[in-house]
Parts: C-alpha cells; sequence; structure tokens
C-alpha cells in the first residue's frame, strides 16, 4: 500500500508554489520541540523539575511566536 501511495502522489498532488525566500523559525522550533520532549518526561516519569521546565519553554515559544513577523499564505 505504501509503495502505490509513493507512486500515485507526485501524479496526483500538484506543486505549491513557495516563497522565494522562507525564514525559517528556528528559536521557536527549538523551545516547542524541548518543551514538549521536557513536558511529556515529567509526565512519564514523574519529574517535576522537568514538568516545570517543559511548561517553561513552552511559555517561552508563545512568548516568541507573538514576536515572530508571520506571513499569511497566499
Amino acid at each position: 500500500m505504501a509503495v502505490l501511495i509513493l507512486v500515485a502522489t507526485p501524479y496526483l498532488v500538484r506543486a505549491s508554489c513557495a516563497a522565494a525566500r522562507v525564514k525559517l523559525d528556528v528559536p521557536g522550533a527549538l523551545t516547542v520541540t524541548l518543551g514538549l520532549l521536557g513536558f511529556a518526561f515529567g509526565v512519564t516519569n514523574h519529574n517535576l523539575s522537568m514538568l516545570i521546565g517543559g511548561l517553561a519553554l513552552l511559555g517561552l515559544f508563545w512568548w516568541i511566536e507573538q514576536r515572530w513577523p508571520h506571513h499569511s499564505p497566499r
């Protein structure tokens, strides 16, 4: 089934027109990844410091995203 999907996708899905220069949100990507990792580790291992650290990083992610210049798709 996976091979069928891989073969059919280029024929069924049109390529999108991306912006010429896309700026990556590296700080946001790092904080959300580490925040979710810390939160999940804190919950599954009953580690309060990791749980609080993960929540703090998710809060930092929210703060970063409020200030990051987002461009709406066309």
